[in-house]
């Protein structure tokens, strides 16, 4: 199932990806990040689908909302410690790569490549490196490295300013509407991922570019267009 009228530029020089939901199912190691946190304050654990509405605006939106109070609450800035410190040392107990990413992330091996997420940096960095992909993305920007998260275009805009690629000549792939807005402000070509974080109907709101049910379906429908 593709669904969008346009085309990606041509020829893609580049490829940024979000990263939870998108190449990667880390929603268990979120989710006991989440309940660690919340036992450790005395509240009681949160259900599966409230705690994966909370996910891809940044770590302390996520605490907060899992809190019931505003990320400006005072309670949150502790709160988040015991999440970061939690999630930083299990990383990847549980997070594996979403099917497809794998053979996505090999179609674009010869090609810029950069991840693009609101995930903490620091969280990020050892993801990505547990997983063995540090060498394979030349840029990876996570949540602290630009101005503001997304859905402001300037995580995008610094990826592609890292791997020396103009956004108009990229093509961001998320799971979520932040990732919709952000790529379209920022002037690249935007794909949705489903079967991600946010609910379908949120999505398809958003009006990708292209809507895919898979990374499989994606790499199908890249693949001519990077072997022109």
């Amino acid at each position: 199932m593709l669904s969008g009228p346009m085309t990606p530029p041509s020829p893609i020089e580049a490829v940024v990806f979000d990263l939870d939901g998108t190449l990667i199912d880390s929603f268990p190691d979120i989710r006991a990040a989440c309940n660690f946190t919340l036992e450790q304050l005395g509240r009681p654990a949160l259900s599966d689908p409230l705690i994966r509405s909370f996910v891809g605006r940044g770590s302390r939106r996520l605490v907060a909302s899992a809190l019931g109070v505003q990320p400006e609450d005072a309670l949150v800035n502790e709160a988040l410690a015991i999440f970061l410190d939690y999630y930083e040392a299990h990383p990847v107990d549980l997070t594996v790569p979403r099917p497809g990413a794998l053979e996505l992330i090999e179609l674009f091996g010869a090609r810029a490549m950069a991840i693009c997420t609101n995930k903490p940096a620091r969280i990020t960095a050892r993801v990505v490196e547990a997983l063995g992909w540090r060498n394979q993305f030349g840029a990876v920007i996570a949540g602290g490295d630009a101005p503001a998260l997304k859905p402001d275009p300037r995580p995008v805009e610094l990826a592609c300013e890292r791997i020396g690629v103009s956004p108009h000549q990229s093509i961001m792939v998320g799971d979520g509407a932040e990732d919709v807005l952000a790529a379209r402000t920022a002037g690249a070509f935007s794909v949705a991922v489903l079967g991600g974080f946010p609910r379908e109907e949120l999505v398809r709101a958003s009006n990708p570019d292209w809507l895919v049910t898979d990374l499989f379906e994606l790499k199908a429908r890249l693949e001519p267009h990077l072997t022109r």
